[in-house]
């Protein structure tokens, strides 16, 4: 109460005019004082008595990446609207299109076959299209981040790069398996190891291709608009050189 009442606080209605310290302490003797002896200080400086640091920041690259990574980790188990997502997407994707050609588990003519390679193409570019998609605005968030923290000096950019690479791996790896499951056993794909893990690992090798070209072009343009935009750019060429829109003999060797 007496610290209220002496600075003029709660004294609403009252005529006497609160002090300003501030103000008085600029136009005081004291201030001035303090001024010079920072000046003086300033001016009697010596080569041997300066500070140095060994390096830009405080600690290692290894240690830059391990609570890099350990941050990052937790941000993507705290954010379920990214990663339920896409996990719910491969589901969806891989149900609709095996389901449709249930029926033609086993090619009769080149007409069933067509489709059923169409089916692949179609599908796996979806899951693609919708992890570079889906990774845009998280990428953002987390590149002001790091912005704002590579300013104040706290870690450089290949800390952040090895950490979204690694931490997208498991995320990527969990979606691609969701989907393979389901869409290989569904089309009555070969029941032999080899060519179901290299399904596996095209599908695991594609979704990541177009998960970390998405980080590309984040890091590349201002906001995630921007990005999205010449990502439908990737997306054209993979459909135009894929092999299924236009045969890859038919593509001239000038394209190829």
């Amino acid at each position: 109460t007496w610290m209220l009442t002496t600075i003029g606080a709660g004294s609403a209605g009252s005529d006497k005019k609160p002090f300003d310290y501030a103000g008085n302490y600029s136009q005081s003797k004291l201030h001035a004082a303090r001024l010079q002896k920072i000046e003086d200080i300033c001016s009697a400086t010596k080569e041997e008595g300066q500070v140095k640091f060994e390096s830009t920041y405080a600690t290692s690259v290894t240690t830059q990446a391990n609570e890099v990574i350990r941050r990052t980790m937790k941000i993507f188990f705290r954010s379920p609207s990214y990663n339920t997502v896409r996990m719910f997407t491969s589901f969806i994707v891989a149900i609709l299109f095996s389901t449709v050609y249930t029926t033609e588990r086993t090619p009769s003519n080149e007409s069933e076959l067509n489709s059923i390679v169409n089916s692949i193409f179609i599908s796996v570019l979806f899951l693609c299209v919708a992890a570079q998609n889906m990774v845009l605005p998280v990428f953002e968030f987390e590149r002001n981040m790091f912005y704002r923290h590579k300013a104040a000096g706290m870690y450089n950019s290949r800390a952040t790069v090895l950490a979204f690479t690694l931490c997208e791996l498991p995320f990527i790896f969990a979606s691609a398996t969701i989907f393979v499951m389901l869409f290989y056993w569904i089309l009555g794909f070969q029941a032999k190891a080899g060519p179901f893990f290299l399904f596996c690992l095209f599908i695991f090798l594609a979704m990541g291709s177009f998960t970390f070209i998405g980080q590309m072009l984040i890091s590349v343009f201002p906001d995630s608009q921007t990005a999205q935009g010449f990502g439908a750019l990737v997306v054209l060429l993979s459909n135009l050189f894929g092999g299924i829109l236009v045969r890859p003999d038919e593509i001239p060797s000038f394209w190829m």
